[in-house]
């Protein structure tokens, strides 16, 4: 090829953002060059694809002579999410700048975007603060194991490359320092893995020395590589009520039009079938299962699963088109919240005969319960009924149903209920079926369902304040869903994503059940990960997977 600056124009707009970031991993020098000697190539170089997925590998980790262009452009590779940016920052703030929680957050954030040095770090971290927090970060070391397995020709599992490569980047970041030191001083704690680190520390400083927290990852990578232990979960069982956000196929199994055992609901998940969840892959809540130890999801209570020893690691009595107010359900077709409170019963008495009273009451009091109701009360019943919203302000239904909430929760205390997780309302206004119905046509979110959705949240909240008060012993949180999906609809390639307008199946502006999405929709997208949502009303996993995050860290208190 020539040098013909025409020869250059012609090539596709991606494939000149692809031959940039290959540029970029290669020489910093070069794609400021490249942005130089040609306009196309400026525009190209401003992608935030680049920023995403450039190596940074030739970037030292420790600058001797401060860069402005070098630090500028790790920074914006950080706020883009790029992997190896994340881990890096991560590793110097915790080891070298003494900035634990934003060090920890940028390594946990790597981690979730599969940089297996960043997850074998923050495993490790984990492990080292003792409680609950060392099982979280022995299942994520677990969890290495068994995905990451190396199949180079060397032979080495993913613990040895990983010790190689980290034992470079303390090299680069001057590991003979106090922070280290005293960090690695923390770790004592009483699980066998753990101990085998103070056995490695004496004994490795001497032989090479290294400093304490090196050793602190090779003792973990030995122990760990060489006879992982078994998972252990966070709590003992996850109970949920709610609606179609949280329903894993209990509507399955009730004559009504809001069903998900079709395709192409499903597509994505563990098995590639449809199971009743309104997505194309794992919802929110099977997110945190995971990240919780689960490695098997507590079935929906009405169908065949929900027996025997399944019925130890809790039960879903969540039906999609549910409400807090027993009409929303009664309209719909679905299981109300008053029939979930009876299933819940009918639960306690089942997991008695399986586990003996003493062991099902310690499973139902350190149980975490999940709650998530209330959009189908908005979308599917106030904004359609004139008789309740000719009755009814939206402030004053959103006073009826926290009214019910705080009821709900108040009979969960009182039949052994002591960790409860309960969702905000998402941005209703944003949902593309509520633009679709409510939106007149207007671009952009519907700003007074969002409106409402907000009071509502802030009545929910000030409910939950008053529980805390009133009931002792009460662990309850509220899990803001509200922010995170708003930030990604109203930015979605800051996020990784495409789309955030429409969903994936079908026009993805009014489908959600069987009449209109469904395996002969037109238009359904071949890959739901660039969608914020996958049908008009659900998010998709790629979605769900960053409000699975906010749950976990809105939720930490709960687990402790």
């Amino acid at each position: 090829m020539d040098n013909d600056p025409a020869n250059i124009n012609s090539l596709p707009h991606e494939l000149m953002v692809d031959v940039l970031s290959r540029v970029a991993s290669s020489s910093f020098t070069d794609l400021f060059n490249s942005k130089l000697c040609n306009k196309d190539f400026r525009r190209a170089a401003e992608e935030d694809s680049i920023l995403e997925h450039v190596s940074i590998q030739k970037f030292p980790v420790m600058q001797w002579v401060r860069s402005y262009e070098i630090d500028w452009f790790i920074n914006r590779c950080v706020a883009r999410g790029n992997p190896g940016a994340l881990y890096r920052q991560g590793m110097v703030e915790y080891f070298t700048q003494l900035r634990t929680q934003s060090g920890l957050q940028n390594l946990r954030k790597a981690a979730k975007k599969g940089h297996a040095e960043a997850s074998y770090v923050y495993g490790i971290l984990l492990v080292c603060m003792g409680g609950q927090s060392s099982v979280l970060g022995l299942n994520i070391l677990n969890a290495m194991e068994k995905i990451f397995i190396s199949s180079n020709s060397s032979g080495l599992n993913i613990f040895q490359v990983c010790r190689e490569r980290i034992e470079s980047i303390f090299r680069w970041m001057w590991i003979n320092n106090k922070v280290i030191d005293r960090r690695v001083s923390s770790c004592r704690h009483p699980n066998p893995v753990v101990r085998v680190i103070e056995t490695w520390e004496g004994r490795h400083e001497e032989e090479d020395g290294m400093s304490g927290a090196l050793v602190l990852i090779l003792a973990m990578a030995f122990s760990i590589g060489g006879d992982a232990q078994d998972s252990t979960t966070l709590v003992p069982a996850i109970i949920t009520f709610g609606d179609s956000a949280v329903d894993v196929g209990n509507n399955d199994y009730i004559p009504t039009i809001f069903r998900a055992d079709y395709p192409p609901y499903g597509r994505d998940f563990i098995n590639k079938k449809p199971t009743g969840r309104f997505c194309n892959g794992k919802l929110a809540t099977d997110l945190t299962a995971d990240t919780l130890g689960f490695t098997t999801y507590p079935p929906a209570y009405l169908s065949p699963q929900a027996s025997g020893k399944n019925l130890l690691i809790g039960a879903n009595f969540a039906s999609a088109a549910s409400g807090y107010d027993d009409r929303t359900a009664v309209l719909n077709h679905a299981i109300s919240l008053s029939q979930q409170l009876q299933y819940y019963k009918e639960y306690q008495a089942k997991l008695a005969k399986v586990a003996g009273n003493q062991k099902a009451a310690s499973i139902l009091k350190d149980g975490l319960y999940i709650m998530s109701f209330g959009s189908s009360d908005f979308i599917q019943n106030y904004y359609t009924n004139p008789y309740l919203n000719t009755v009814y302000t939206p402030d004053q239904y959103s006073s009826f149903l926290v009214g019910i909430f705080s009821n709900f929760v108040k009979n969960l205390y009182g039949l052994g209920a002591r960790r409860i997780g309960v969702t905000s309302l998402p941005p209703l206004g944003c949902l593309p079926a509520a633009r679709t119905l409510f939106g007149f046509h207007q671009p952009g979110c519907v700003s007074r369902l969002n409106n409402d959705a907000q009071g509502f949240n802030k009545k929910i909240n000030s409910a939950v304040s008053n529980l805390q008060k009133q009931l002792p012993q009460l662990k309850i949180a509220v899990f803001d869903i509200f922010k995170p999906l708003y930030d990604l609809v109203q930015s979605p390639s800051s996020n990784g994503f495409a789309e955030a307008n429409r969903g994936c199946c079908g026009t993805g502006t009014v489908e959600t059940t069987s009449l209109l999405c469904n395996p002969h929709s037109l238009g359904t997208c071949s890959n739901a990960t660039q969608y914020v949502f996958w049908d008009s009303v659900h998010p998709s996993e790629a979605a769900n997977h960053v409000l699975a995050d906010a749950l976990i860290i809105e939720g930490i208190n709960l687990i402790g």
